[in-house]
C-alpha cells in the first residue's frame, strides 16, 4: 500500500527520473525521511494520497504550506543586485516539508546563486547559472532537506537584475494531517 502512492508520485514528476538518474534515488530517500518524521510528529500511520481516519498523508509542496500568498511560487526581488531574501517563512503547523531540489516556472531566471537555510542549518550555496541552459530549469540538492512544522525556511538569492519576480518552486513533498491535504486555506 505505501508503494502505490510512491508510484503515482513518480508519474506526477513528469519523467524527470529519466533525465536525472540520481532523482529517483533522491525521491525514495525523501519519501522515507518524510514518512519517518511525520510518523514521529503525528503519532499515526501513513495513509498515502488518500488517508483514512486519523492517518497522515502526502501531497506536493503548496505555497500556502509556507505562508506564500497568491497561490503561486512568486518571489519579489525588491533591492538592487547582490544578496537578498527571496523568502523567509515558517512551515505551517502539522506539515512536514521534504525538499529535493528547485525548479523555475519561468525560464527568465534573474538570479545566479541560491542559498537555503532550513531549521537553522544553512546549505552550501548553489550556483544556478548552468540550469539556465535547460529546457526545464531545475537543480537538485545533494540530499533531501527535511523541515518540520513551525521551523523556518529561508531562500536567499544573488540577484543579477535590480528588481522583479523570481518563480522559484521547491520540489518535494509535504507530509501532513488529513485536514491540511484538503484545506484550501492554511492558517
Amino acid at each position: 500500500m505505501a508503494n502505490e502512492p510512491f508510484k503515482q508520485f513518480i508519474l506526477l514528476d513528469r519523467g524527470k527520473a529519466q533525465y536525472f538518474p540520481a532523482y529517483l534515488k533522491m525521491i525514495q530517500e525523501a519519501w522515507r525521511l518524510g514518512i519517518a518524521k511525520a510518523r514521529k510528529r503525528f503519532g499515526t500511520e501513513f495513509g498515502g494520497l488518500d488517508p483514512q481516519g486519523d492517518q497522515f498523508g502526502v501531497t506536493t509542496i503548496r505555497p500556502e504550506f509556507l505562508g506564500v500568498t497568491g497561490g503561486e511560487w512568486k518571489h519579489t526581488r525588491t533591492t538592487g543586485t547582490g544578496w537578498q531574501d527571496l523568502m523567509n517563512k515558517s512551515v505551517k503547523e502539522d506539515i512536514i516539508i521534504v525538499i529535493v531540489g528547485f525548479a523555475w516556472s519561468n525560464p527568465d531566471i534573474q538570479i545566479s546563486q541560491l542559498k537555503v537555510t532550513a531549521a537553522g542549518k544553512t546549505l552550501p550555496i548553489l550556483d544556478v547559472e548552468e540550469v539556465k541552459a535547460l529546457d526545464s530549469p531545475m537543480v537538485l540538492l545533494p540530499q533531501p532537506l527535511v523541515v518540520g512544522d513551525k521551523q523556518e525556511l529561508i531562500f536567499r538569492s544573488y540577484n543579477i537584475v535590480n528588481t522583479g519576480n523570481e518563480y522559484l518552486i521547491p520540489i518535494g513533498y509535504a507530509f501532513c494531517t488529513k485536514d491540511n491535504l484538503y484545506n484550501e486555506t492554511i492558517a
